[in-house]
């Protein structure tokens, strides 16, 4: 990058005198400012934080004045983010009402704070682009910074399932070829949000690798431990002009755009470039992985005295992302056509049951007793067709292994990454069958489209229900839950061996009774629903929000 601080100082807003009403930015007024936000009513402590931003941000500061009062602001501003997120945590998108009034200043606060450190860069440095003699420490503490919070709004846009905005990638890149330049990228600045000291170069190289893992494929809960992840290892990678491998994955730090994995050198008109050298964070992980066998969770021995846990699932998907393989594991075919769509596990269980709800799947079951369902909470209930209706869903291409789905804004759905989606042609309800998946992936896009990746979980399902038999559980709620079918298979299995059930439900029993409702392609369709005696059922692994059981031994 020939000038780094060009890139800074341009496109910033222009700056002007305060006007005589405006908030004090000298630090005693702003202090006492501060001190005075009613911090209990949170409507107007949230607006009045974004009102100060946004007056700062056009606003004449000169020397390091800038850099002071945002240091006084900074604290408050990150409780409100924190408190921003944790509204948001756990949602389905897109966002609506409350919530989206939350994302959208959530992502605002990053990135005005994210530019305004980088204005606090650009005016310290001003008007050459050099440090100032004896302020490499505030400069440094800028940097930082600005930094920080760029990997922030970046990791917020991840958080919201959104697209990265335009400069995001291009200004993290300048400012850390800026603080090279001035030997600044190594110094470490202590940041009591995050408790340690960071620096520029390890920054970026948290985000690097942020992004490297497809933060997509993550659930909000998620992305929190892959924060913290890549913070915690961003030593242990390095950013080299050298290449090192036939195929890798690559910075392009002239270009405002994530790393991508590449299976070739780019062109010479692409400008700086640097290879990433993910070896021994790889295979840190996999040590990890291997050595905590059936455990849940995976210890990361990073120095004598700290160790960072996290979910052997999660590093596992981390791995599959920072694999460096830029094949694909089946040709995709392209789509262009439309599916139904069932989202959920209660929409999917009633169009696979043939839009019965689970009263009456349960009331074909003969050998169940008419009493026992009709003093079911669920007995004589009215389905919410909002819960288990479907939606048409464009199929942006496909393969073997999933799909890649798009709604339409005016479409209304709401998902979320794990979630089950069921799809199948539109055609008569009688002859469909039901593929199902989880979804892998989730952007939403300006417009109010989302699009998705799904892992195909099994290409037909049949509806069943699941009960405890054995005393000590006799009374058990019924589980809903889909039999997992091999098409070759279909027309001789007396009963499935495999089922999908809710995540967070719990069925623990000796003995299962399974009801089934038989389909077109068994010898025994038309008949009422089967039920089944199971040995109880065993977790054999975990896919979205869901798990895959089958009988014990």
């Amino acid at each position: 990058m020939i000038n780094p601080y060009r890139i800074i100082s341009t496109q910033l807003p222009d700056r002007f005198a305060p006007p005589r009403n405006a908030v004090p930015a000298d630090p005693k007024g702003l202090r006492a400012w501060l001190d005075a936000l009613p911090r209990a009513n949170q409507q107007v402590y949230l607006r009045e934080l974004q009102r100060v931003l946004m007056e700062f941000r056009v606003q004449r500061f000169d020397g390091m004045a800038r850099l002071e009062a945002m240091e006084l602001l900074r604290p408050m501003l990150m409780e409100a983010c924190n408190l921003l997120a944790s509204r948001l945590l756990g949602s389905a998108f897109p966002l609506t009402g409350a919530k989206a009034e939350s994302a959208s200043r959530l992502l605002s606060f990053h990135r005005d704070l994210a530019l305004a450190y980088r204005m606090a860069v650009a005016e310290a440095c001003a008007p050459a682009g050099k440090v100032p003699f004896l302020r490499g420490g505030p400069v440094a503490t800028a940097l930082v910074r600005a930094v920080y919070h760029h990997a922030r709004w970046l990791a917020t846009s991840y958080f919201l399932y959104r697209t990265p905005d335009p400069q995001a990638w291009e200004q993290l890149y300048a400012l850390t070829a800026f603080a090279a330049a001035q030997k600044l990228d190594t110094k470490a600045v202590e940041d009591p949000v995050e408790r340690r000291t960071l620096t520029v170069a390890l920054l970026q190289n948290q985000a690097v690798t942020m992004a490297l893992a497809n933060p997509y494929r993550f659930s909000q809960r998620e992305l929190s431990d892959l924060w913290t992840l890549t913070r915690d290892t961003s030593s242990l990678i390095e950013l080299t002009p050298q290449r090192f491998a036939a195929a890798g994955a690559l910075v392009m730090i002239d270009r405002d755009a994530a790393p991508v994995f590449v299976s070739r050198a780019p062109n010479p008109g692409d400008g700086d470039v640097f290879w990433v050298d993910l070896r021994k964070l790889n295979d840190l992980i996999r040590a990890a992985v291997s050595h905590a066998g059936a455990a849940r969770e995976a210890v990361l021995r990073l120095s004598r005295d700290y160790h960072l846990s996290l979910p052997v699932p999660l590093l596992a998907r981390v791995l599959e992302g920072w694999a460096q393989d830029v094949s694909r594991g089946f040709v995709r075919l392209e789509g262009g056509y439309m599916m139904e769509c069932a989202l959920g596990m209660t929409a999917v269980h009633f169009q696979a049951a043939g839009q019965r709800d689970l009263d009456s799947f349960l009331r074909d079951a003969a050998p169940i007793s008419m009493s026992a369902a009709e003093g079911a909470s669920w007995a004589g209930a009215v389905p919410d067709t909002a819960l288990v209706s479907t939606v048409t869903v464009r199929v942006q291409d496909q393969s073997l292994g999933g799909y890649r789905l798009r709604w339409d804004a005016e479409d209304g759905v709401r998902v979320r990454v794990g979630e089950l989606v069921g799809l199948s042609l539109a055609i008569d309800a009688a002859a469909r069958d039901w593929a199902i998946g989880t979804v892998r992936w989730l952007r939403y896009e300006e417009d109010g489209a989302i699009e998705a990746g799904v892992d195909l979980v099994a290409r037909r399902c049949q509806a069943t229900v699941l009960r405890a038999l054995d005393s000590v559980n006799a009374g058990q709620t019924s589980i809903r839950a889909l039999a997992l079918v091999a098409q070759q298979d279909a027309s001789t299995l007396d009963v499935p061996d495999l089922f999908l059930m809710d995540g967070h439900a719990t069925l623990d029993a000796s003995q299962v009774e399974v009801v089934r409702r038989a389909d077109r392609w068994d010898s025994s369709f038309g008949s009422s629903n089967q039920v089944f005696n199971r040995p109880g059922m065993k977790a054999q692994r975990r896919v979205g929000d869901y798990v895959i059981v089958a009988p014990g031994t």
